[in-house]
C-alpha cells in the first residue's frame, strides 16, 4: 500500500514536473519574445532619438532665422517710417516751392506788364 501511495505520489510529480518543464519553455519563449520586442523598441527609440536631435537643430535653426528675419522686419519698418516721414518732408518742401515758383512767375508777369507799360508809355 505504501508502495502504490509512493508510486502515485511520484506519478503525480512527473506530472507537475512536465507540467512545470512545459511552463518554464512556455516563459521562455516569451521571454525571448519580449527580450526580441525589447531590441527592436531600443532600436526604434535609438531612430526617434536621432530624428528627435535632427529635428531639434532644424528647430534652433529656424528659430534663429525667425529672430533675424524679426530683426529684419523690424529695420525695415523703422525704414518705412522714416521714409514716410521723409516723404512728408519733401511733399511740404514740394508744395514751397511751388508757392514760390507761382510768386516768381506772378511777380515776372507783374515785370512783363510793368515793362510793356514802360515801353508804351509816350515819354520816350
Amino acid at each position: 500500500m505504501e508502495n502504490s501511495r509512493l508510486e502515485s505520489r511520484k506519478d503525480r510529480l512527473r506530472m507537475e514536473n512536465h507540467d512545470l518543464k512545459q511552463k518554464q519553455l512556455q516563459l521562455q519563449t516569451d521571454n525571448e519574445e519580449l527580450e526580441q520586442r525589447h531590441e527592436d523598441l531600443q532600436y526604434m527609440n535609438s531612430k526617434l532619438e536621432n530624428v528627435n536631435d535632427q529635428l531639434s537643430a532644424d528647430n534652433h535653426t529656424l528659430e534663429q532665422r525667425n529672430d533675424s528675419l524679426k530683426s529684419d522686419n523690424q529695420t525695415l519698418r523703422q525704414k518705412y517710417n522714416d521714409l514716410q516721414q521723409n516723404n512728408v518732408q519733401l511733399e511740404k518742401q514740394q508744395n514751397e516751392l511751388k508757392r514760390h515758383i507761382e510768386q516768381m512767375v506772378q511777380s515776372e508777369q507783374l515785370l512783363q506788364r510793368d515793362v510793356r507799360k514802360y515801353d508804351e508809355a509816350p515819354e520816350w
